[in-house]
């Protein structure tokens, strides 16, 4: 969202990832996690799971992308947000969902519609059941 800071909300609550300065806005990493499972039809429990069957893989991926691209996530702090050790699984996730843009136009057509509903959600995401069913608009 344009002129948005991590740093504008002092009510956020904020994450520092072990050996980083740098912090992130945890709720609104989780309304994006929660917006990629919605648009590729899978419960937000399976971004977070180890489970590898294409459905969760491909909405984890999305994830990924979108928390690096809206958020502007470092590969860590990504990787802290869905609860993996290792940022190399992020780094990964994000290259993997780039070439899956290229070769899958139905894949492509989900993630523009999730990076649309990513657009504009507010500071304080509280509104994540009203951003997902459509009900909330971007200003």
């Amino acid at each position: 969202m344009e002129g948005y800071s991590i740093c504008d909300s002092a009510e956020s609550e904020r994450r520092e990832v072990s050996g980083m300065s740098a912090t992130y806005d945890t709720r609104r990493a989780k309304v994006v996690i929660e917006i990629a499972a919605t648009f590729f039809d899978v419960p937000a429990d399976g971004i977070y799971s180890k489970r590898r069957n294409a459905r969760n893989e491909q909405a984890r991926f999305a994830a990924y992308y979108l928390l690096r691209e809206e958020m502007g996530l470092s590969y860590p702090q990504i990787a802290h947000a869905v609860g993996r050790h290792d940022h190399t699984s992020a780094w990964s996730g994000v290259h993997r969902c780039k070439a899956l843009m290229t070769t899958e136009p139905g894949y492509l057509r989900r993630l523009r519609a999730a990076w649309e509903a990513t657009k504009g959600i507010p500071d304080h995401a509280e509104r994540v059941g009203t951003i997902i069913s459509g009900k909330w608009r971007a200003p």
